[in-house]
């Protein structure tokens, strides 16, 4: 969309991509309630818009942190939040009072909890967390998650637990993880909790297809257009990141680019100005690494990344003019880049490549 290159950098998000993706989840999980996680700007496309478009679509939203969910509903959004990580225990009756339900992952945490609905009058909504060998949140055991879903004020709505290698199908750790989460289950049934939703599959267990248990899954980087293990699917990916050329010059043999002189030219090169950089999110480690696409062609990143500019090499792109769009993730032409592409580059993930692009960069929603 080149009419948008009067901003200096900027992202596209697809919203019909979002609700293909949405559909093609399903498909992969058929007869499963979908939880589209929108944590962290969900994942750096702009939640408030992804949950407005997913809004009555999807089954439920996924966040991090209550001023998160708190948040989705200032905006308007009426579909069920679940809060994942911790939540102030001050906050107790805000949340359940703007339909937000809470993850209730240890023993402490859930007499606290229990203690300030009972004080505030409400009942929580509540999902409770079995560690199945992740070491993150969660509770160690069976007995002590039981013992928490008996106490008064909270109804256990869920019963969840997060797989650590979904993303490495030939790895039996999964499968130890989902055994243990089994036996907790039918434990917790037997001792008369009718848990309405139990939660197992992450993105890359959503496309392990029913060879996970659960009615309801957690559709993270799938909803986005990407997967966790790089498998071919028909998802779109949703977010292209662009940086208008600021500037084309000559660079001549021998002379450095940016800071540290730490790319010299062994011949005449041509060279375009990005107005992009690290504060944008584009990392700094893929100074003489990482690749953008000029009218649908490679050119390379040189030196180092600056905090608001970057330098390329467009030598053999002799179109390149200021006022180009230049795009840092996503197609152009035949083309495209992708985050997995630039996470090796940068020895990290696509996650959190994602997550990066920074507040100051406008999102526009196509």
């Amino acid at each position: 969309v080149d009419f948008l290159n009067n901003e200096r950098t900027w992202v596209e998000v697809s919203l019909s991509a979002l609700t293909h993706n949405l559909e093609i989840i399903r498909d992969f999980a058929p007869d499963r309630a979908v939880m589209a996680v929108v944590k962290a700007d969900a994942y750096g496309h702009g939640a408030q818009q992804v949950a407005a478009q997913l809004d009555g679509k999807a089954d439920f939203f996924a966040v991090a942190t209550h001023r998160e969910a708190l948040s989705l509903r200032n905006g308007g959004i009426t579909t069920p939040i679940l809060v994942l990580g911790y939540v102030p225990v001050e906050e107790t009756a805000a949340l359940v009072n703007n339909n937000v339900r809470i993850a209730i992952f240890d023993p402490e945490q859930a007499v606290r909890l229990s203690e300030e609905a009972v004080r505030s009058g409400v009942t929580v909504l509540a999902h409770f967390k079995l560690d199945t060998g992740m070491n993150r949140l969660g509770f160690a055991d069976t007995d002590s998650l039981i013992a928490a879903m008996k106490l008064p004020n909270l109804k256990a709505e869920g019963f969840f637990t997060h797989l650590s290698v979904s993303d490495e199908p030939e790895n039996p750790f999964t499968a130890k993880q989902c055994g243990i989460f089994e036996n907790a289950l039918e434990r917790i049934r037997a001792e008369g909790f009718d848990v309405r939703y139990a939660h197992v599959s992450n993105s890359g267990g959503i496309l392990r297809g029913n060879e996970i248990s659960g009615n309801l899954v957690r559709a993270g980087l799938l909803l986005y257009g990407y997967t966790p293990a790089q498998t071919k699917s028909d998802l779109e990916p949703a977010m292209r990141w662009c940086a208008t050329v600021a500037q084309v010059k000559t660079l001549k043999k021998g002379e450095a680019v940016s800071y540290s002189r730490r790319f010299i030219a062994d011949k005449d090169m041509s060279i375009a100005v990005l107005s992009c950089g690290y504060a944008d999110g584009y990392h700094r480690v893929l100074s003489n690494k990482g690749e953008v696409l000029i009218h649908g062609k490679r050119a390379k990143v040189l030196g180092s990344v600056c905090m608001d500019m970057f330098m390329v090499d467009v030598t053999d792109i002799t179109a390149a003019r200021t006022g180009d769009t230049a795009v840092l993730l996503g197609k152009d032409g035949d083309d495209r880049i992708t985050p997995d592409e630039l996470a090796e580059k940068a020895n990290t993930i696509s996650y959190e490549l994602l997550c990066s692009v920074s507040a100051r960069v406008p999102r526009f929603y196509i």
